[in-house]
């Protein structure tokens, strides 16, 4: 944000005649190689030499951040889009935006409602940090998750976007005790996976958990085992505000029924993570929303 004082002075400069078309921007910019911007300028990038724009097809900078007082409060990051999106009048999104949408111009998303360009590597950023959560999740024989039941009607985040994972789950129990079901993934890829759950602690967030990856032969084998009812879902799941993020809907039988799930790295992160104020309740610890007693019995009657 500009503050009163550079705006003074641009605003004298311009009176006495040595400035009338330009701003006062970053040095930063200036050192290395490009212009600044004509005066009132709109911000539509910001980085750690200044605020940027693009003017006549080339980016310059606007009055520099760096002179307003307590800027690290002031300034909103934003990202560095495509110049065929802020040609067409359009901004650029805060940095680490959410891609919803590419075509020739670039990378779209949305900001307070607003279309906006993101940078293609807000959408890379996002992807390494889902992979390097899931990397720290899975570091250990362990499940630490907790669980929301949810209404789809409320549901903050954008479950279309370019890094949301989508995943058509048939669940199909084998053995209720210890556990062992048999997942068929489809979506994007298609595999098939077993896996063995033992161990469930009192609070409902921890158990001992093995997955096996299986082949497709083995798959309809195991199948043949079936216990109870096929569950099917469908999981959006994505990183979002530090966390890897699961969405799951439910469909046929259990049609009407959505979580939110989220998995820890360790108990303490668990136990310090604050429940959203849009989910309907915490069920992690209310044993009739696990899927194995969904594969039961149903959908649990509300208390």
């Amino acid at each position: 944000m500009k503050s009163s004082k550079i705006i003074s002075v641009v605003f004298a400069l311009a009176l006495t005649g040595i400035v009338s078309t330009q701003n006062l921007c970053s040095s930063k910019i200036t050192n290395k190689g490009y212009k600044c911007c004509s005066t009132n300028c709109t911000p539509t990038f910001t980085d750690e030499d200044g605020e940027w724009t693009v003017e006549n097809g080339e980016w310059c900078g606007c009055t520099s951040s760096s002179n307003t007082p307590n800027n690290d409060d002031n300034v909103k990051y934003i990202s560095k889009c495509s110049m065929k999106i802020t040609n067409k009048g359009y901004s650029c999104c805060p940095i680490d935006c959410e891609v919803i949408y590419t075509d020739d111009d670039g990378t779209w998303g949305l900001d307070n409602n607003e279309w906006c360009g993101c940078s293609p590597d807000d959408s890379a950023s996002l992807i390494d940090k889902y992979n390097q959560r899931i990397k720290d999740i899975m570091a250990d024989g362990q499940e630490i998750e907790k669980k929301w039941l949810i209404d789809t009607e409320r549901i903050p985040y954008k479950l279309r976007g370019e890094t949301v994972t989508i995943q058509h789950i048939k669940q199909t129990y084998i053995c209720f005790d210890p556990e062992i079901r048999v997942r068929e993934y489809s979506g994007r890829f298609r595999k098939y996976e077993m896996t063995i759950k033992t161990n469930l602690s009192k609070d409902g967030v921890v158990r001992d958990e093995v997955n096996i990856d299986i082949d497709y032969e083995q798959y309809e084998n195991l199948i043949a085992k079936q216990e109870g009812n096929t569950i099917y879902k469908t999981r959006y799941q994505f990183y979002a505000d530090g966390e890897v993020i699961a969405i799951n809907i439910f469909e046929e039988d259990l049609e009407g029924l959505a979580y939110m799930e989220i998995e820890f790295p360790s108990k303490a992160e668990s136990d310090a993570y604050q429940t959203p104020d849009w989910v309907i309740k915490d069920v992690t610890d209310d044993i009739r929303y696990k899927n194995g007693h969904l594969a039961r019995y149903g959908i649990p009657n509300p208390q």
